[in-house]
Parts: structure tokens; sequence; C-alpha cells
């Protein structure tokens, strides 16, 4: 009997993951069947998916609420998935507020239960370490750091390194963006979320209108995700006249080409990370979960770059400070100082040994594959 696999991605870069980890399983053993929630990647993959995760991205603690009728239905809906068919294994990807909630439904049918890339409680929500020690049977994760976290809180984790190692490889696509020795491009990264393009993308395009006020020598590259809608970026772009590019899917061959990227906080941080592009981070929350945030967040740095170094090398706009003067003044600064930039270039390398070797996917797939 070929083995059944359920598989839970609620966001974009657990859709790639987890695409990455089910075609690692498959080379191992071509007749596994893989049930779930994902999208475009998970499919693209082999998953059958029983829900897309369009509309399942969620920021914060309070934006929750919103969503409330869509995770129950989708609750409803895998609980009575777990009743009709026998799973021999359940991956869970991230999205940790459903997940581990749903956790404890496939534990009570006895699924053997695998999280694959860590939820972040190591910066907040220790609470749920009692939860993931009573329904996670192993945890496979990302960073070193993690896995010391976890055994020392009795949880069995193991460190594979990141699936971005093997996956951000820039493809080599003309862009369409002409570009000299004295000419500097950007990089402006919204997101993969509307709420992120509709919340940050105008302050990223007035901080690049006065970064080409004060230096003409410049070209931007705006990345689109494929699963977002254009018209919500030509939507903000009205009324700007700058030289500027929207480029479809592609993000790695724009990172791969900048001389800078302003990004919102999240994966891409370590995309530009392995691609060695120095960048600015932004993020700003809603009000009543960025006052959540300052009370229980115990981090100095939000980026993702910022955390794995243990110290801020690459700048930081949060909530009120995410202005487009702040972005603006930041990227001249960098991008008229030699120092400065070589500087960010060298901790950026640095920090790729730190992220852990190729191959993190067949690795966990080995994993998965032990317990299967």
């Amino acid at each position: 009997m070929p083995k059944k696999i359920l598989i839970i991605a609620g966001e974009a870069s657990g859709d790639l993951y987890g695409a990455h980890l089910v075609s690692a399983i498959k080379k191992r053993d071509p007749k596994a069947e893989f049930l779930g929630v994902g999208g475009a990647e998970m499919k693209k993959a082999g998953v059958d998916i029983i829900y897309p995760i369009d509309e399942l991205a969620i920021i914060g603690f309070f934006e929750i609420f919103s969503k409330i009728k869509i995770i129950k239905n989708l609750f409803f809906l895998l609980s009575e998935k777990i009743k009709e068919q026998n799973f021999d294994l359940a991956i869970l990807v991230n999205y940790p507020g459903f997940n581990l909630s749903f956790a404890g439904v496939l534990k009570k049918k006895r699924i053997p239960v695998v999280f694959y890339s860590s939820p972040q409680v190591w910066a907040w929500g220790k609470w749920r370490l009692r939860r993931i020690k009573r329904f996670v049977d192993k945890m496979i994760v990302l960073l070193k750091f993690e896995e010391e976290f976890y055994k020392k809180h009795g949880i069995d984790a193991e460190f594979v390194g990141h699936p971005l190692v093997d996956i951000v490889k820039p493809a080599g696509s003309a862009l369409g963006i002409e570009k000299d020795e004295h000419t500097k491009i950007i990089s402006l990264v919204p997101g993969s979320r509307k709420s992120e393009i509709k919340t940050l993308f105008p302050t990223m395009l007035k901080a690049a209108e006065r970064i080409h006020l004060k230096q003409g020598d410049v070209r931007f590259l705006i990345t689109k995700h494929p699963q977002l809608p254009l018209e919500i970026y030509k939507d903000a772009l009205e009324g700007y006249s700058l030289p500027l590019k929207i480029v479809d899917g592609k993000i790695y061959d724009c990172l791969h080409i900048s001389d800078l990227a302003v990004v919102v906080s999240g994966s891409v941080t370590l995309e530009a990370t392995i691609l060695k592009t120095p960048m600015i981070i932004i993020n700003r929350l809603s009000l009543l979960t960025g006052i959540l945030y300052l009370i229980f967040v115990r981090l100095a740095n939000v980026g993702l770059v910022n955390i794995i170094a243990g110290k801020r090398i690459m700048p930081e706009f949060l909530q009120y400070s995410a202005t487009a003067c702040n972005i603006a003044n930041e990227a001249l600064s960098i991008l008229s100082d030699d120092n400065k930039y070589k500087k960010m270039k060298e901790d950026l390398e640095t920090l790729n040994h730190i992220v852990g070797p190729p191959g993190a996917s067949d690795r966990a797939a080995a994993i998965i594959s032990k317990i299967i």
C-alpha cells in the first residue's frame, strides 16, 4: 500500500518549503501520496490540494479574528478528511496558530505528527512549548539554535539546514532595466500578502521618490508576487514618475542584480542574505498587534538575518520608524558610503556559513522516511 501523507501549509513560504520537501520524499518513495492545504508550488510538486492558501495568511495577533470563519471551515474539513482516510503521517509546515491546534486532533487519531519549519516560539509564544511537547512527535528545524532551544525544553528536534539555500538561485533572466557602472539598482520587495502591499508599498514608493530626487542615477525594480493581482501594484503607482519596472515572479534575479533592497520582514531577508544583497528591513503592524509585540516579544531585532547573526547587521525600521524619510536617508547613506556598504557585504558573506549547507529538504525527507 502506498504511504498517505497529510501536509498543511498556510503561507507562501510554507508552500515553497513544503513543495521541496514533498519532491524530496517522492524521490525516496515515488508511490507516496500527498493530500492537504497549500498553494501553487505544492500542487506542482504533486500534492492533492483540498484547500488553497489564498485567504489563510494572517499577520499579527488580532488579524486572526477576521479569518475565524475560514479557519473554522478548514478545521472541520480536515477533521472530516482524517476520519475518511487513513494517513500514515501528518507534516505541519509552520503556520503555528492553526497547525498546533490541529495537531491535537491528529494525536487523538494516532497519526504521527512532524512539524517542519519551526514556529518562532523562541521569540514569543513560549506557552506553546507544552502543546508542541504533547502533540508533535518530531520537530525538524531550519536554524541551528532552534535545535538547541527545543532540546533544552525536552522536545525531539533535529536541525537540517534551510531549504532556501537550494531554492534561491537566480535564473539569469533579462529584466529589461538599463544599468551602467554609475547606476544603482534598488529592489522594492513589498511582501507576499495583499495587506502588506496596501500598507507598506506606498511607503516604499515615497522613499523611492526621495532617493531619486537626491540621486538621479538610480533604477527601481518592484518584485510582484506571482499569486497577487497586478492591479494592486498599479493602483499604488498612480501619480509617481520614477524609473522603475514591475517584475513578476523573478525575485531572485531582481535581488541578485540589485545594489540594495528594501524588504518587508520575513523569509525574503534570508533570500537576500543568500544572494549577498544588502538590505533595509521594514515592517508595520496594526496598533494593537504592535503593542502586544512590544510587551511579549523579547528580541532586539525582527529581521531573520539579524536574529541569526545575533546582532543588527542590516538596518530595521519598524512601526512608526518605518517612514519614507528614514528609509530614503538610510538608503542614500548606504549607497554613498563605500566602507559601510563593504561591511554589510562582508557580514552577509559570514552569515552564509551559519545558514547551513545545501540539501536541507533531502535531509528532512530522510528523517521523515525513518518515521514512516
